[in-house]
This record gives C-alpha cells, sequence and structure tokens, in this order.
C-alpha cells in the first residue's frame, strides 16, 4: 500500500508540476506576441531599407546627371584645347613663313659672299667697309645699352655731386 501511496504522491505532484489549460494558453499568446513582434521589427527593417535603396538611387541619378555634366565640360575643353593649339600651329606657320621673308635674302647673300670666297673674288677690304657703311646707315651702336629698371629705385645709394667726382679724378 504504501508503493501505492507513494505513486499517488509522486501522480499528484506531476499534476500539479503540469501546466494548465490557462498557462498553456498564455504561453502560446506569448509565443504569438513575440512572433509578431519580431515579424513587425523585420517589416519596419524592410522598410527603412527599402527607404535607403530608394535615397541611393536618387542619389546615383544625381552623380550621373553630375557626370554627365562633367564629361560635357571635358568635351568642350578638349575642343577648345585643339583649337588653341591649332592655331597655335597656324600662327607658327606664320612666324616661320615671316622668318624665312627676313632671313631669306641674309641667307642667299651670305651663301653668294661664300661663293664668291671659295672663287677667289672676295676682297675683305671693300667687304668691311660696306658692313661700315651698313653700320652708320643703320646707327648701330656697339657701347653698353641703358636700361631703366624700376627694382633699382628701391635701393638707397648715396648720392654723389659733380664736385664729389671731380675730386677723386684730379
Amino acid at each position: 500500500m504504501e508503493a501505492s501511496n507513494k505513486y499517488t504522491a509522486l501522480m499528484e505532484m506531476c499534476l500539479t508540476d503540469s501546466p494548465s489549460k490557462e498557462e498553456v494558453g498564455e504561453h502560446l499568446l506569448t509565443i504569438q506576441r513575440l512572433r509578431a513582434d519580431h515579424l513587425e521589427a523585420a517589416q519596419v527593417r524592410d522598410q527603412r531599407r527599402t527607404e535607403e535603396v530608394e535615397e541611393l538611387k536618387g542619389k546615383l541619378i544625381l552623380a550621373e546627371k553630375e557626370k554627365v555634366g562633367l564629361e560635357g565640360d571635358l568635351m568642350s575643353m578638349r575642343e577648345k584645347c585643339k583649337r588653341e593649339i591649332n592655331g597655335s600651329e597656324v600662327a607658327r606657320g606664320r612666324f616661320l613663313g615671316r622668318v624665312v621673308v627676313l632671313i631669306g635674302p641674309l641667307f642667299k647673300s651670305t651663301t653668294e659672299a661664300l661663293s664668291e670666297y671659295k672663287e677667289g673674288g672676295f676682297e675683305i677690304d671693300e667687304e668691311l667697309a660696306r658692313l661700315r657703311d651698313k653700320e652708320i646707315e643703320f646707327d648701330i651702336d656697339y657701347g653698353a645699352a641703358t636700361v631703366y629698371d624700376p627694382s633699382l629705385d628701391r635701393i638707397d645709394l648715396p648720392q654723389s655731386s659733380e664736385d664729389s667726382i671731380n675730386r677723386t679724378v684730379e
């Protein structure tokens, strides 16, 4: 009998320890609420990510527009550089043409003088006289050239008078 009492006590204890329908229902409600909260949090997270994706798409569109604008600017700058290069090449051609026009006669006279010198018909005294005449004609002065330099005005130099210059010479 005692074994039967122990078994009965054990069974009663199992029955008292087992959850009731209300407890099971409460647990089920808690599980459902947690699942709903988790689902709601996932939906909020998905909504935020969707908004971020849309914002990034907008930024991407703006960046594409800016890229197109910058590509247009780059193309116009390339065209401008090409025009400047072509203009400088034209100016270079004009300059070289002028140089040829100016130096051509000088080159011709030099080659003629060299040919004459080779042939032995070159008179040095006559050429020297001709060059001196040219020097007088062009009023060439081989002395020191004077050039005004405004930076020299800033230097504080001692003043000298004509008397002090004459005294040192005497």
